[in-house]
């Protein structure tokens, strides 16, 4: 398959998770979709294993991936076994265990949404967090 090809097969397949499934057809595996700022720059992308759509233009994802950008740079990762994901929203929320991962820290729980909108994401419940950076002590 040549390289036009996959990209051809991605935009359909991204098209197809924005508006719905036709009848007939069960969900996706691989799915990279992903999300753009008023500035045109790439705002946020979700990978998941499996994608399905559901009524109403949501999509339920297993086991993703979903990265925030702050400009061209990777900003938070987060990682979850499942959610119900919103494209045209900006939005997913999820009741699975969570793995945030960000510049210096790192948090987990249970229970997370997600809101590209306001640039937020909220776990739960049972919430740790590991700050990577060292603390000077002054005299």
């Amino acid at each position: 398959m040549t390289l036009l090809a996959v990209c051809l097969a991605g935009v359909a397949g991204i098209a197809w998770l924005a508006t719905g499934a036709p009848p007939g057809l069960s969900g996706a595996k691989n799915v990279i979709l992903p999300g753009f700022g008023p500035d045109g720059l790439r705002a946020w992308e979700l990978r998941a294993v499996r994608a399905e759509p559901k009524p109403g233009g949501g999509v339920e994802a297993s086991d993703l991936t979903l990265v925030t950008y702050d400009g061209a740079k990777p900003g938070v990762v987060a990682k979850s076994a499942s959610a119900k994901f919103e494209p045209g929203a900006g939005r997913a929320a999820s009741e699975a265990p969570v793995r945030l991962e960000g510049p210096g820290y790192e948090v987990s729980g249970v229970g997370w949404a997600w809101d590209a909108n306001r640039s937020l994401i909220r776990v739960k419940s049972r919430v740790e967090v590991l700050f990577e950076e060292s603390i000077e002590v002054l005299p």
